[in-house]
């Protein structure tokens, strides 16, 4: 599961639940033509995971994020700073677009 404020796969379970609200606003134009835009937002996610791999039994878990994304000439953009409940937080540069994620075990790798 994939929460702001953790490492992608640092909370591992058998089930969960997850809910998210988001807004976001757009500050600026780049190009009206090719329909770049940059927005401004938040992001709120509650999530609980159940059957933890580590064996702790927690509360759910809470974090925001301030999000700074858009399509620029350079290819898609996110900037986003998040935070969790339990004071740990991460800062996120993207710019393109995302690649599928592997592992060494992969059978196709």
């Amino acid at each position: 599961m994939s929460l702001p404020g953790l490492s992608l796969g640092e909370l591992r379970g058998s089930s969960y639940w997850s809910a998210q609200a988001s807004y976001l606003q757009r500050i600026a134009d780049i190009s009206y033509i090719f329909g770049q835009s940059i927005y401004a937002g938040l992001t709120l996610t509650a999530a609980d995971m159940s059957g933890r791999l580590d064996g702790v039994n927690a509360q759910p878990t809470y974090s925001g994020a301030f999000v700074l994304a858009g399509r620029t000439p350079l290819g898609p953009m996110t900037l986003s700073l998040a935070a969790t409940a339990t004071s740990e937080w991460q800062l996120v540069l993207g710019l393109g677009r995302p690649i599928e994620e592997r592992t060494i075990n992969d059978p196709t790798w």
